[in-house]
């Protein structure tokens, strides 16, 4: 048998963070109050000695901490560093442990050479300096969409994309209330570009659908998505038991077949498997046998037992793939047989398959669904809802 403490360090990451083709999100109870947000604060850098930053246009630095206009001008370019724990503007010493630096009208900050929109944070903290782009929610799905997405989907799969991205910014938003920050530019939660990742396609699609999020019983709804289901989706609560969501219930899905994801296969030696147990704390000599214990009505593994040495270890399926690495196992809907030194799974799809299937809005839209009829297939019982609306 595992000790607790190793299947705590094991399971850790189960109930609160979740891999989505490439995208993680936090975890909560779905049932959140409705919020109408304006704004998003997205973390660009952490824990870094020092920052360029530019703007080609009016701007002004705030003192976070005095609200005090510290500098305004027409012309920005400067370096920001941390200094014996103090923070430095170019050689000069700033006596504030927090800035705000605000583009005017559509001018750009630029950071390290990438553009931004809006309002750069600066804070110090003690492994350096964090950076924030605080802006408005619009300008932050223009930025999002193309790292998730294809802009060259048709417009119907691109606008029910957008207001899925639309919807878990809100929600992580709301589970961010009390934290410096609501998202990181990375798959932790959903990859975000700034300027440089803006098409002109996705910025229509955004226009199409402003303000558009998804509810269920007046509630921000977790709009989870995945890159391909592999012709099911799976129950929210198969994957995190403490969310019970009729809406995240399993169902078919005939869509996908066109994903590059659809169907896969991989082996895993015994090289391979000892590193990934031993990492969550668990020291193996030979893995003997991956046995499938059970699956959901659709095929999609659920619980499994890892055989090894004079010891087994029960596990569910999403933590087989945290185990192991979600980009390496892509999804639970796959079997397994033992072949030479190692293990051979062949599965469909990429990603924990609850909510909508990326690649099979990809299809509907191909077909002339629109994208409420796309929203409606992978959210039955939801509701598109405006923010600001009464």
């Amino acid at each position: 048998m595992v000790s607790a403490a190793i299947r705590k360090n094991l399971v850790s990451c189960r109930n609160f963070f979740i891999c989505i083709g490439g995208c993680i999100l936090l975890v909560g109870f779905f049932s959140l109050p409705l919020v109408w947000a304006e704004s998003v604060r997205v973390l660009l850098l952490e824990s870094i000695g020092k920052v360029d930053i530019s703007v080609t246009g009016p701007f002004t630095i705030k003192d976070n901490q005095t609200d005090r206009v510290i500098l305004s001008g027409n012309y920005l370019r400067a370096v920001f560093s941390k200094r014996d724990n103090k923070m430095y503007f170019g050689q000069r010493l700033l006596g504030s442990n927090s800035i705000t630096i605000k583009a005017s009208g559509e001018n750009i900050i630029w950071v390290n050479n990438r553009g931004y929109r809006n309002t750069i944070t600066i804070n110090l903290h003690k492994k350096g300096l964090r950076l924030i782009n605080i802006l408005e929610l619009e300008e932050y799905i223009k930025g999002i969409a193309v790292r998730e997405i294809s802009h060259h989907w048709p417009m119907e799969a691109l606008k029910a994309h957008c207001v899925v991205f639309r919807t878990y910014a809100l929600y992580r938003k709301q589970e961010s209330q009390n934290k410096p920050y609501d998202l990181t530019t990375d798959i932790s939660t959903q990859s975000y570009g700034g300027l440089a990742a803006e098409r002109l396609r996705i910025n229509e699609a955004v226009a199409q659908t402003k303000d558009e999020i998804l509810c269920y019983q007046g509630k921000i709804l977790p709009a989870f998505y995945s890159s391909t289901c592999g012709g099911a989706t799976e129950d929210a609560e198969a994957v995190w038991p403490k969310i019970k969501c009729p809406v995240l219930k399993a169902k078919e899905c005939p869509y996908c077949k066109e994903s590059p994801h659809y169907f896969w296969k991989i082996i895993l030696t015994q090289e391979n498997l000892i590193k990934a147990m031993k990492k969550a704390g668990i020291i193996v000599k030979q893995i003997k046998n991956i046995q499938v214990l059970s699956r959901n009505q659709f095929g999609r593994a659920l619980s499994i037992r890892i055989i090894y040495d004079d010891s087994a270890l029960g596990i569910s399926a999403s933590e087989l793939r945290n185990l192991v690495g979600q980009d390496i196992l892509k999804s639970t809907y796959f079997s397994v047989t033992i072949v030479d030194n190692g293990f051979m799974f062949k599965g469909f799809g990429w990603g924990h398959g609850v909510g909508m299937c990326q690649w099979g809005a990809y299809a509907m839209a191909k077909e002339g669904f629109s994208y409420r009829q796309i929203l409606d297939f992978y959210y039955p019982n939801s509701e598109v809802k405006k923010l600001n609306s009464k």
